[in-house]
């Protein structure tokens, strides 16, 4: 049909064929798996099988709790993990190497590598004190008001360090469960690894418009080398085909809207007209001098 070969009509449908391609690449993205702070080396935090990795988090070198207790914990961050990407590290000692709590405490937690979202609570049998550590993802909901400190100040009375200890740390948890549920955002659900995602019409768009942006230097460079040689083999082409367009021999042009019968075919056809007069012209005077 000769409707598809109207410049116009090939612009058109080049332009829906990449946008086609363009919305079809863009929506079927393949997104990696982003790599959360709080994420250990062991990968995956959340699970029954993965219990052992919470149990890791409690140092209890000064002794003051039971196995009970220690599984007990680990299934409470296992919840909290799960549901805000926060777990909190619980290390007890009975003596601080001549540290005060506070710097012991910090370099702790630097060396644990505590997540965004994570607390280390720091024990001291010894002297009775605690401190509390927690990540900068926490900080906006932790300084807001002093409900986190009044809730440590309350749960840590001296009485912590008796024999009830082993309750009164399950009551922090069950505090801080409360604590986490009023005042922090679930953190949102991660997809699995090599996850297929359709991105929004937002992220198509600025996608393409992204990579055109970047692109554009080498494209303009690309469009202005095919048309200087399609310049150079249309003249010539003009110039050995003085009578137009031969059916039997036609132009092949390297961009498509230089094509015979489109506007720029006709300037370079009137080109080649004024340089085969000149050609003619010149001929002529060395014919008759």
């Amino acid at each position: 049909m000769t409707i598809f070969k109207r410049f116009p009509v090939a612009v058109l449908i080049c332009a829906a064929v990449i946008a086609l391609c363009c919305y079809w690449g863009y929506s079927r993205v393949y997104v990696p798996p982003e790599e959360d702070e709080s994420t250990s080396d062991n990968g995956y935090r959340a699970g029954e099988s993965n219990l052992n990795y919470y149990l890791d988090w409690m140092q209890d070198d000064a002794k003051m709790f039971t196995a009970e207790t220690a599984d007990t914990i680990a299934r409470r961050n296992l919840s909290l993990d799960g549901t805000y990407r926060s777990l909190v590290a619980i290390h007890t000692v009975s003596y601080l190497n001549g540290k005060d709590i506070e710097t012991y405490a910090r370099d702790l937690a630097e060396d644990m590598e505590l997540g965004g979202r994570d607390m280390l609570l720091l024990l001291d049998s010894d002297t009775q004190d605690w401190y509390v550590v927690y990540g900068p993802g926490l900080q906006p909901y932790a300084e807001m008001n002093t409900e986190l400190r009044d809730l440590f100040r309350s749960q840590l009375s001296p009485d912590f360090f008796a024999v009830t200890s082993n309750r009164r740390v399950v009551l922090l948890f069950d505090a801080l469960q409360e604590w986490f549920e009023t005042n922090v955002p679930p953190a949102e659900e991660d997809e699995g690894p090599g996850t297929v995602q359709r991105a929004t019409v937002h992220d198509i768009f600025f996608g393409i418009l992204f990579t055109l942006l970047t692109n554009i230097w080498w494209i303009l460079i690309l469009v202005l080398a095919l048309t200087l040689l399609d310049r150079t083999r249309c003249r010539n082409y003009a110039l050995t085909h003085p009578d137009g367009h031969d059916p039997a021999d036609p132009f092949h042009p390297l961009l498509f809207w230089h094509h015979a019968g489109s506007r720029w075919y006709a300037d370079i056809e009137e080109l080649a007209e004024y340089d085969r007069e000149d050609m003619e012209a010149e001929q002529e005077n060395l014919q008759n001098p």
